[in-house]
């Protein structure tokens, strides 16, 4: 039998995870959860919190709301989900993928202010996904503490760094939050300023210990 598409064009980074089956001349579709978290990440990314809706994010997924509700409960817990999967995407994973490539302190701290605000991980990291995370903690005290746990973990990871490179602990906290911050407020710049200032950023460090 011939398979055939009909209705919306799927999410591109989804249509590899999407099976399709003919049934009263209409295409069905299997998802998992995670093509809705992905989908709910690249609207939140484009269009900000109120596209994180049941209705839309089907569209652009070309099925049905019911698809939704075979996952989940409600919109909240679609909106749990996310916020899991940025913490553990978009700071667990960032820190992994540094110590896995590995190299000496110096190098996985370049290699740590190359990925940060990158699209290494899209939708799930990247530049518009994380300005809209920060958005949203504004507006909801649950992704506020999701927010601050991730800083948290960033910031220690650079401080650890630091000391591994010979800094004292106060040093290295002081370096830590120079870099922190700097990298934070540069995830809205563009890529080629991004790429500057954290070239600008290891000159000034390697100036500051004398090398």
């Amino acid at each position: 039998m011939t398979r055939v598409h009909r209705g919306p064009v799927p999410h591109p980074s989804l249509a590899t995870r999407e099976t399709a089956g003919v049934r009263g001349g209409m295409a069905k579709k299997t998802l998992q959860s995670e093509d809705w978290i992905e989908a709910g990440f690249a609207a939140l990314a484009k269009e900000g919190l109120g596209a994180v809706r049941v209705e839309p994010l089907a569209r652009s997924l070309g099925v049905s709301k019911g698809s939704f509700y075979w996952h989940f409960k409600d919109l909240a817990e679609l909106q749990r989900q996310m916020i899991t999967a940025w913490q553990e995407r978009a700071t667990l994973g960032i820190i992994n993928k540094v110590e896995t490539k590995g190299g000496s302190a110096n190098e996985r701290l370049e290699n740590l202010l190359g990925l940060i605000g990158s699209d290494f991980d899209r939708p799930y990291c990247g530049p518009g996904t994380d300005l809209a995370i920060r958005a949203w903690a504004r507006l909801d005290t649950r992704v506020a503490r999701a927010q601050r746990t991730a800083d948290t973990a960033r910031f220690n990871y650079f401080a650890d760094l630091f000391r591994e490179l010979g800094e004292t602990s106060a040093s290295a906290e002081t370096w830590a939050k120079l870099f922190h911050f700097a990298s934070r407020g540069a995830i809205g710049a563009s890529a080629d300023d991004r790429k500057g200032l954290s070239t600008d950023l290891l000159k000034r460090f390697s100036l500051a210990r004398g090398k």
